[in-house]
């Protein structure tokens, strides 16, 4: 009995022991999970998207902001925030959409999340029914605040099934980065990047989740990363990019390190590697050292990157040659650049120039170069400077983007001053034609063109106010127009018609009810000069403006309609009641001619002016009566006054 008591007293006693044990081990777990949630991220659920469209094909382009399958256009739709809602299934502007190549009005939200990498020469990557990207981190920090700092590398089902896979959080925005696929059987999906805290290249396996580093700047080390350079992702093949490597005279000393006059000497050459898609391991394309009998040692320096021509200096003996060599001929590392041609005019060598290997052929190359004044086309072979062909003045340019042949004949596109696509013949310069309807952004993806069906289509960012950073996308075989800005009876400025320019994409309610907004209140400011009911012509003008507004307004949903400003939907039937009394004001236009009751036509006039005062009486009364008044010209106005002295003598 005794026993049994005292086992009872124990058991007792154990259970609120264990009770208390296994309170402590849930706490425990628990931190241990919210510090590994904080140190790893809580991985992003499952998004049930509605997506139809899932016969994308086989993929034909990767990079930029568009990527192209058989079927299909993949997009960053529009310009999103880094700092805004970035959970799974919330972000609609700069989310990747799909559109159907046959209807590019039919599109599809596919991936909820921010495609904001500050990265303009990688882009958007599609393989094997997956998007593969980087986005801005949901994860919280040590403050509880959204890291948003940091940049999580992710891949999402294209039909918006499964789970998003979350390969790895980098502590920070990576600066630059591609996204590749392996060659011939490998079908592993890689991420080389350059990681700016330990100043090396990396490769990340998504296949086993593992990262390599490929080359670093390590001062320790025999060779040690210098400079590096990434092919843009649409143009990869087998190599991704190239770097150069210092290499060292002696071993690093330990021992001597804490030696302030303790310096690494340098060898006088430095070595070149191409990076191969798919291994963390460089391969030697070119080394500088120099053979004892025929030779001096070479340093390399890769100057630019550009247009497909990849551009190097070879420094012997303080001595710098520079050299170009097609893209295509630089990733076959057995030929160690040796098919490389040397470079007479070095000045040329840089982004604000453009580069046309036509043939493929190194030797026939284009380059169009700006100048003190002027844009030209010239070659970086030959020193003669009557090579040089004027093209256009060099403020019409800001930045040459590409050639595309219309016609039989070369047109350049490019930014122009005012930060506008625009295009000219390139045997006619003087015909400058504005290809977007206003600004673009040129801080963003360049523009691309894709051939849809037989058609160029060439898709851009619009900045300007009503394009709040969207996609917008033409055929750049639209209706030219033209108009006489100087009325010297010749046409001098030239454009795409802009009812041809479509969004592309879905808007935000705020965007589009903003965009509306905006366009009403730019009514104001195309009022013809001094106001309505003088001009007839600059009247008819601002009514098919103004109708064409309305148009928009009115197509818009209940959602959209309920966020526009209500100042500018007021705007409506305040112009609209200014047109109607600027055609009752024309209605005592004769009353100028009369002086008297007894002139001739003054019953007549007197009969309209009778039939209309009232109207005009309620109007004056009315509390939109300063608004209207302001769109009306004050002529128009007088003849409402004459009318008033001639016939109501004794009225105020």
């Amino acid at each position: 009995i005794i026993y049994s008591l005292k086992l009872k007293k124990f058991t007792d006693i154990s259970g609120e022991f264990m009770k208390k044990i296994l309170a402590r081990i849930f706490c425990v777990v628990l931190l241990v999970c919210l510090a590994t949630s904080l140190l790893t991220g809580c991985a992003e659920g499952k998004w049930s998207g509605k997506v139809t469209m899932k016969n994308s094909g086989e993929v034909l382009s990767n990079g930029g902001f568009i990527a192209e399958t058989e079927n299909y256009l993949y997009f960053i739709n529009g310009v999103g925030g880094t700092y805004s809602a970035n959970k799974m299934g919330e972000p609609v502007k700069g989310a990747l959409f799909v559109a159907d190549k046959n209807d590019l009005s039919k599109v599809e939200l596919v991936v909820p999340k921010l495609m904001v990498a500050n990265d303009y020469n990688a882009g958007v990557f599609i393989d094997n029914g997956y998007a593969y990207y980087g986005t801005p981190s949901v994860d919280k920090d040590a403050s509880g605040n959204t890291a948003n700092y940091k940049m999580t590398f992710m891949r999402t089902k294209l039909d918006g099934s499964g789970k998003t896979d979350e390969f790895f959080t980098h502590k920070e925005f990576v600066s630059e980065y591609r996204i590749v696929k392996g060659v011939g059987e490998d079908s592993t999906v890689y991420i080389y990047y350059y990681d700016n805290t330990t100043s090396s290249i990396v490769c990340y396996n998504t296949a086993t989740k593992k990262s390599l580093t490929v080359a670093k700047t390590d001062d320790k080390a025999q060779e040690s990363l210098s400079k590096y350079v990434f092919i843009e992702n649409s143009e990869i093949d087998d190599v991704v990019g190239f770097f150069t490597a210092t290499v060292y005279e002696d071993e690093y000393d330990e021992d001597a390190v804490n030696n302030p006059y303790y310096t690494r000497v340098t060898e006088d050459y430095n070595k070149v590697y191409a990076i191969k898609v798919g291994s963390a391991t460089p391969e030697l394309v070119v080394s500088g050292i120099g053979e004892e009998t025929s030779s001096d040692d070479v340093a390399f320096d890769i100057k630019l990157l550009d247009d497909g021509v990849l551009f190097f200096s070879k420094t012997n003996k303080g001595v710098a040659k520079n050299f170009a060599i097609t893209q295509a001929e630089a990733v076959k590392i057995a030929d160690g650049w040796a098919n490389a041609k040397a470079v007479v005019n070095a000045d040329y060598i840089n982004k604000s120039s453009l580069f046309v290997v036509p043939d493929g052929n190194i030797e026939n190359m284009i380059a169009y170069v700006v100048g003190e004044t002027k844009i030209y086309k010239t070659t970086l072979f030959e020193k003669d400077a009557l090579l040089k062909q004027p093209i256009v003045a060099k403020d019409v340019v800001n930045e040459m983007l590409f050639i595309r042949t219309e016609n039989n004949a070369e047109f350049l596109y490019y930014f122009n001053s005012s930060a506008e696509l625009s295009k000219f013949d390139l045997a006619d310069s003087e015909k400058q034609i504005r290809v977007s309807e206003s600004t673009i952004s040129t801080t963003w993806y360049d523009p691309e063109m894709i051939s849809i069906n037989g058609k160029d289509y060439i898709f851009y960012c619009d900045d300007s106010t009503y394009g709040k950073s969207y996609v917008k996308y033409l055929d750049l075989d639209a209706t030219e127009k033209s108009e006489d800005t100087d009325d010297d009876g010749e046409d001098d400025k030239f454009f795409i018609d802009v009812d041809s320019i479509k969004t592309f994409g879905k808007m935000t309610v705020k965007d589009q009810a903003d965009i509306v907004t905006a366009k009403i209140n730019a009514l104001a400011s195309a009022l013809p000069e001094g106001g309505l009911g003088v001009d007839q012509e600059a009247d008819d003008k601002y009514l098919a403006e103004y109708t064409k507004v309305k148009a928009i307004y009115d197509t818009l949903n209940t959602n959209v309609k309920e966020k526009v400003s209500e100042s500018a939907v007021e705007s409506f039937s305040i112009i609209e009641k200014a047109f109607e009394m600027v055609e009752k004001y024309k209605q005592l236009e004769d009353i100028r001619y009369i002086v008297t009751e007894e002139d001739e036509g003054a019953d007549a006039v007197k009969a309209i002016y009778d039939s209309i005062k009232a109207d005009i009486v309620a109007f004056k009364n009315s509390d939109i009566r300063e608004k209207v008044d302001n769109l009306i010209h004050n002529e128009l106005k007088a003849h409402y006054t004459h009318a008033v002295e001639i016939f109501e003598k004794d009225a105020d």
